[in-house]
């Protein structure tokens, strides 16, 4: 298992590696607050290798703090190996409105 990784270029943020549950313990916290003031959010998400319900609710808790700032967010390059997870947990219809 690799790790989960956020970087920035150019105003969009890199998630790369494994988003796992245990990102809600450890990474979540951090990354909210590295979070620009101003949008809109752009996170691409093409070095995603592997994504659990723990990394479908780090991409809902971008959305709902972004809505809480009143800033835009949106997700770019999702692999598709996210969208069965998230039908199966009936989010994707709702991930699919913040996607470009």
């Amino acid at each position: 298992m690799t790790g989960a990784n956020l970087s920035i270029e150019g105003g969009e943020w890199r998630l790369s590696g494994d988003l796992k549950i245990f990102l809600l313990s450890t990474e979540l916290s951090h990354w909210m607050k590295q979070f620009p003031k101003e949008g809109p959010w752009k996170l691409l998400l093409e070095g995603v290798t592997r994504m659990d319900t723990g990394g479908l609710a780090f991409l809902l808790a971008c959305v709902k703090h972004a809505k809480s700032q009143q800033l835009e967010v949106h997700f770019k390059s999702v692999p598709e190996s996210v969208w069965p997870l998230a039908r199966a947990q009936g989010v994707a219809e709702l991930l699919k409105a913040y996607v470009q």
